[in-house]
C-alpha cells in the first residue's frame, strides 16, 4: 500500500511494494526510481546547486573519442579544433605546424618577399629602405654604422661637399678632375 502526504513544508510518499522502491513514472514509462536507502536512479537529471555524492565523476585522463561530440571522422595527425557551426563545436583538423602555409620556428625555407612595419633585430626596415635605392637593393650595398671600407668611386650630389679625415696619423690622398679641395 502507497501513501501520499503533503504539508505545507513536506511532501512525503511512503511505498509498500516490491522492495520498498519508489517507482516515477512519464507517459507510462519508468523515467527513475528512489530506493529505501535513498539511491536515485534516472534516465535524466536537471538539478540546481545540489551536492550528489556517490555520482561517479569523469576521472583524469579518461575521456575517449567515443565520448567525444566531434562533428566529423578523424585521421590521424589532425587535431581537435573549436567550430562555433559545427554539431558538437569540435572539428577535426590539420594541425596547423604541419600546415604548408606556415613557417616552421626552425628548419624552414621561405620563400617570397618578406615585408614588416616593424624592426628586425631592432633595426627599423623601413629607415632601411629609405637609404637604399633602387640601384643598391642588397644588404651588401649599404655602409657599416662603423668600420668597413668604401670601393669604387665616390659620387656627391650637386653643390655637395665632402669632407676627408685622416683616421689617427698620415696623410689623406685626393686625386682630384676639376675639383676643389679647401
Amino acid at each position: 500500500m502507497s501513501t501520499l502526504k503533503s504539508s505545507s513544508t513536506d511532501l512525503t510518499l511512503n511505498a509498500d511494494g516490491v522492495g520498498n522502491d519508489i517507482i516515477f513514472q512519464s507517459n507510462a514509462g519508468q523515467v527513475g526510481s528512489l530506493t529505501a536507502e535513498g539511491i536515485l536512479t534516472a534516465t535524466s537529471y536537471a538539478g540546481s546547486g545540489a551536492a550528489l555524492t556517490g555520482v561517479a565523476l569523469i576521472a583524469d585522463n579518461v575521456i575517449d573519442e567515443a565520448n567525444l561530440k566531434v562533428s566529423n571522422s578523424p585521421t590521424n595527425g589532425y587535431v581537435l579544433t573549436a567550430q562555433s557551426g559545427a554539431s558538437g563545436g569540435l572539428t577535426w583538423a590539420a594541425d596547423s605546424t604541419t600546415d604548408s602555409t606556415k613557417l616552421p620556428l626552425a628548419g624552414g625555407a621561405l620563400t617570397g618577399a618578406v615585408t614588416t612595419n616593424s624592426t628586425f633585430d631592432g633595426v627599423d626596415i623601413a629607415t632601411r629602405d629609405a637609404v637604399l635605392t633602387s640601384t643598391t637593393t642588397t644588404a651588401n650595398a649599404a655602409l657599416p654604422k662603423a668600420g668597413g671600407a668604401m670601393t669604387g668611386a665616390i659620387t656627391t650630389v650637386s653643390n655637395g661637399t665632402l669632407s676627408l679625415s685622416p683616421h689617427g696619423t698620415g696623410d689623406v690622398n685626393c686625386y682630384t678632375d676639376n675639383l676643389t679641395v679647401q
